[in-house]
């Protein structure tokens, strides 16, 4: 059922960004209060010819050991669970940080609109980790598992530092490479985390690592990256730099996904010229619509710098591919809280057709207090007076 909802405007220097819709994902019930919903993700599907306009969401799950896959053939009015994704690997468990994927090119035997989904796979103590990719051939509905991009330690079992890798994001780019970006934790001595990627011509073998940011001090831990490809051709990442209070958003840019630069520059603070800014589980996207420099928008779970809200945290938007930026409210308020992590890790998808902006975030539960609920909202972007 569709929520009530009225739509309205969040207006930048140079956009409009009107709420056209919003409707539950996903949520916890009175008579089952059990799911743990954090770190939504969404797909619309645009390279499966028929197919094309299904959405296909799914979240981190921690009542069950799978990814949960919810389907809507309605632009997002409806929702039904379609599917699930196991780690296929015996005594591992399959339910953190997913990231889902629509291949738009041919990768390997994979054609386009092949569906992946990334995750931290891990063994019962979280003592070890993996970096697992998995392949649907039918919408979502079943999945097989394509490859291990990465493995690594966990959480010390005895005291000691932490090895594990975390966070996939998965991202073609124009010559059809697919790559998978992580936080790795496997030189902890030297830098507590780091951030790094791997490429891959057919989704099965995989390149060596490449570091993006391995910051000089060893005790920051810059965390959770998304990436995007802006209009100019470059590429924009966002990332958490954990270690600095409200775990401030960070940015770079590239032209070539295989050289963000030196690794010790963290780039730049993702702020307003007064410094407003956005802290923790950031997502990242750009599309064409909001003028000559298109839409930039970066979320966050808290704002850092100056300024607070009490309805979680703005939305910081550029058009100008990152060289300024304007904070606007949020689409989706959520009110923070000590017991659940509202807005950890919301996710954003521009459809093809550069305007139609999906957000999926994990805010407040009214049925369940305490508990979040995983909820959309529908977007359309326009320069102003369009």
């Amino acid at each position: 059922m569709t929520d009530h909802f009225e739509s309205h405007i969040i207006r930048t220097p140079q956009a409009d960004l009107q709420i056209l819709r919003q409707a539950t994902v996903f949520a916890p019930t009175a008579e089952d209060p059990t799911p743990a919903l954090t770190y939504p993700r969404i797909v619309r599907l645009q390279h499966s010819g028929v197919h094309n306009g299904i959405l296909l969401s799914t979240a981190e799950s921690l009542h069950v050991e799978a990814y949960l896959i919810h389907r809507s053939d309605d632009d997002g009015r409806t929702w039904r669970q379609v599917g699930e994704v196991t780690s296929h690997i015996p005594e591992w468990i399959a339910n953190w940080q997913p990231m889902l994927y629509e291949l738009p090119c041919t990768v390997g035997d994979m054609p386009a609109g092949t569906l992946l989904l990334a995750g931290c796979v891990r063994n019962r103590p979280t003592s070890e980790t993996a970096m697992c990719i998995y392949r649907s051939n039918d919408l979502g509905a079943s999945w097989t598992l394509l490859s291990t991009v990465a493995e690594g330690g966990g959480f010390s079992q005895t005291g000691g530092l932490s090895k594990g890798l975390w966070e996939p994001f998965l991202l073609c780019d124009e010559q059809g490479m697919l790559w998978c970006f992580y936080s790795d934790e496997l030189d902890a001595e030297r830098h507590s985390q780091m951030l790094v990627c791997r490429s891959s011509t057919d989704g099965i073998h995989w390149s060596e690592t490449r570091r993006i940011v391995a910051c000089a001090d060893p005790h920051l831990r810059p965390g959770m990256i998304t990436v995007t490809r802006m209009g100019d051709g470059r590429y924009f990442l966002a990332y958490e730099m954990v270690g600095i209070r409200n775990n401030p958003v960070y940015g770079k840019t590239t032209a070539d996904l295989s050289d963000w630069g030196d690794p010790a520059d963290p780039g730049a603070r993702v702020e307003t010229p007064e410094g407003k800014g956005v802290g923790s589980t950031p997502y990242c996207c750009w599309l064409p619509a909001g003028g000559d420099g298109g839409t930039l928008i970066v979320t966050g779970k808290n704002h850092s710098g100056t300024g607070e809200s009490k309805t979680g945290t703005d939305w910081l938007v550029s058009h100008d591919f990152g060289k300024t930026w304007t904070a606007v409210d949020n689409p989706l308020p959520y009110t923070p809280n000590g017991l659940f992590r509202y807005a950890y890790s919301p996710g954003l998808f521009a459809a093809e057709d550069g305007k139609t902006l999906y957000y999926v975030n994990d805010i407040n539960s009214e049925e369940v207090p305490s508990k979040a609920k995983i909820q959309l909202a529908l977007i359309e972007v326009s320069a102003r007076g369009d």
